[in-house]
């Protein structure tokens, strides 16, 4: 029987914790964290949040506010800081982090990870992650691993673009380097090569970006664009599904697993706001044959010719990894050429994290 990390947590009655979470942090029966903790007589001191806050309502990049959850004070984590300060957590016994991520490296979850097992390293805390299912599977690397210079808060450290590892395997990924006091709290009847939905009968939306499971599976590409004049459908209802601009009306693509139909859209923010423009909806026929990765660079292709593309060269090379993304589409080179140099760097990031895997 599947049962979560939190629902396996073994802590002494009385404890003081501190607790990184947002709206994700539920059991198998949507049971929220907090709840679960102070049933256990757990004393929960804080809770802290990432970016876009505890249940995703504010957009990305957006300062997150501190507010409080019932009685407990909520710290934000993405604003005027990214880690807890020592003054923070000087009265916590324990740090625990509980929030599922996306399994994309551009995701701020899994910085505001990082940045959590620092704080613990600095304030000599026992830091414990419970474990939670990669949406996309934890079986799949997928992109080039990100040069050095490139780290930022978007690409927090070298890995690919999808990394597949649960929360807990990349946290012991992480202190690799960093060596706080960490204990991961494993999955029960974990299956590595599911999906979140084959898993759990529930999805709550990562972000206010991600409202569903296919929204994740094409943000693993479709991140890049946003360094484009290509709208991805933020401020639509369809975050993710949807892509479009001023110049794509006669773009074609046919592969196995989707099916693009032509559409209109108008965001209400974001790049195009109140503007009507051209795009394409993105129908997953079969997730397991569909490569979000081949239609982006076909779609880069195609947009690089056109008089009225735009791209952010810098803004590129943080989500990418580093400048390589663009000399190969400004060169024409296509998808084949592209994913094949990205095999070496996949698998060194396989050699490396295998001995940190859970399951």
């Amino acid at each position: 029987m599947f049962r979560l990390g939190i629902e396996n947590l073994k802590i002494k009655e009385g404890s003081s914790v501190c607790l990184i979470t947002n709206s994700t942090g539920v059991s198998t029966k949507l049971v929220y964290n907090y709840k679960l903790l102070k049933r256990k007589r757990i004393i929960i001191k804080k809770i802290f949040t990432p970016e876009q806050g505890y249940y995703g309502t504010y957009l990305n990049g957006e300062p997150v506010p501190n507010e409080r959850l019932e009685s407990i004070p909520l710290i934000s984590l993405y604003g005027e800081r990214f880690k807890p300060t020592e003054e923070d957590i000087s009265d916590c016994d324990t740090m625990l982090f509980d929030i599922e991520d996306a399994g994309v490296r551009y995701f701020t979850t899994i910085s505001t990870l990082f940045y959590s097992l620092k704080a613990a390293k600095s304030a000599g805390l026992d830091i414990i992650v419970t474990d939670r299912p990669n949406p996309l599977n934890a079986n799949q690397i997928r992109g080039p691993l990100i040069d050095k210079n490139n780290y930022s808060f978007v690409g927090i450290r070298r890995m690919p673009i999808r990394f597949g590892l649960t929360p807990g395997e990349l946290a012991k990924y992480f202190n690799k380097e960093i060596g706080s006091r960490l204990e991961v709290v494993p999955m029960q009847d974990y299956d590595r090569k599911k999906y979140h939905d084959e898993i759990l009968n529930f999805y709550i939306p990562l972000s206010l970006h991600l409202p569903t499971i296919e929204s994740v599976i094409n943000y693993q590409a479709f991140c890049l664009l946003e360094a484009t004049n290509i709208s991805v459908g933020r401020g639509t209802p369809n975050p993710f599904m949807q892509f479009g601009s001023s110049f794509l009306e006669d773009f074609s693509y046919k592969d196995h697993g989707i099916v693009l139909r032509k559409t209109k859209f108008r965001p209400s923010y974001s790049i195009y706001k109140d503007k009507m423009i051209n795009g394409f909806f993105i129908h997953i026929i079969d997730r397991k044959k569909y490569d979000p990765f081949k239609l982006v660079i076909a779609l880069l292709k195609y947009s690089i010719e056109k008089k009225d593309f735009e791209i952010d060269e810098k803004h590129m090379q943080i989500l990418y990894g580093s400048s390589k993304i663009i000399d190969y589409i400004k060169n024409g080179y296509d998808y084949e050429f592209i994913s094949e140099k990205w095999k070496n760097d996949e698998m060194i990031f396989r050699k490396e994290v295998e001995s940190f895997k859970l399951y």
